[in-house]
């Protein structure tokens, strides 16, 4: 599957539901990466946590754990357990 053939795919499937990465994304993602507990492999992590975050949407992951850390920063996990 080319790249043009994947994005009409993911749009197809997700529409609106794609969030653009904002210059206020950006530098909430920076706090994010400075927070204590956060590593530095996380930094894309942190990227779609702040988009999250500040678009007030819950996070569909499989990987919990690594979002965990964003929890009290407002980061809403859908089927996460309610902290």
């Amino acid at each position: 599957m080319n790249l043009l053939n994947l994005s009409l795919f993911l749009t197809a499937l997700l529409g609106s539901r794609i969030l653009p990465f904002t210059k206020a994304d950006a530098e909430f993602a920076g706090q994010l990466f400075q927070a204590p507990g956060v590593k530095r492999a996380q930094r894309l992590d942190t990227m779609i946590a702040a988009t999250a975050i500040l678009e007030g949407a819950e996070l569909a992951t499989v990987n919990v754990s690594d979002f965990a850390p964003f929890i009290p920063f407002g980061l809403k996990l859908l089927g996460a357990p309610k902290h």
